[in-house]
């Protein structure tokens, strides 16, 4: 090897990387945190949109079905292939970021279409408890590994669809 006369060479020491293992306490704070952010979210979803929509729950529970899901997915397909294509570029990243405001709310939409259901079958259920009963059922259901990612993604994709139908169907 050769060192330049102008180098400086100093002590260095090294030391064994040690991986920090979580403690329980960590771990609880952790799914505490997680639990309360989308419990927060999908009641804040509620709320607004039982004030200021309140039709839209009505067709949520109405367009739940395995069509929602297949439109869902095909607005997904549909918006990376106009993408990719480089057609209409900035009218898909508009599209895009719509898209993304809706995912984050989708789950919410999916799950008060369901409870809508269940509140409207079990009358003596408000739907507001049964929205907060299926939503920490959906939250347990999703911390199982795999199952949990794919239920959560059916939930997602089928909330999308969901919204999609909502914004183009006419009220009746």
């Amino acid at each position: 090897a050769v060192i330049s006369e102008s180098a400086v060479i100093t002590n260095t020491n090294f030391s064994k990387y040690v991986e920090e293992k979580k403690q329980v306490i960590d771990i609880v704070v952790e799914k505490v945190l997680d639990f309360s952010r989308y419990f927060i979210l999908v009641m804040a979803v509620f709320i607004v949109i039982m004030k200021y929509l309140p039709t839209v729950i009505e067709k949520s529970k109405k367009n739940l079905s395995v069509s929602s899901f297949g439109l869902g997915i095909a607005a997904i397909i549909l918006l990376v292939a106009l993408l990719m294509l480089h057609v209409f570029t900035s009218v898909v990243f508009a599209a895009l970021l719509l898209l993304m405001l809706i995912l984050v709310i989708s789950n919410a939409i999916t799950n008060i279409a369901i409870a809508k259901a269940i509140s409207d079958k079990k009358t003596s259920l408000k739907l507001p408890i049964s929205v907060a009963i299926i939503t920490v059922i959906n939250w347990i259901i999703y911390q199982i590994p795999i199952v949990g990612g794919l239920i959560a993604f059916i939930w997602l994709i089928t909330g999308l669809g969901i919204s999609i139908k909502n914004c183009f169907t006419k009220n009746k």
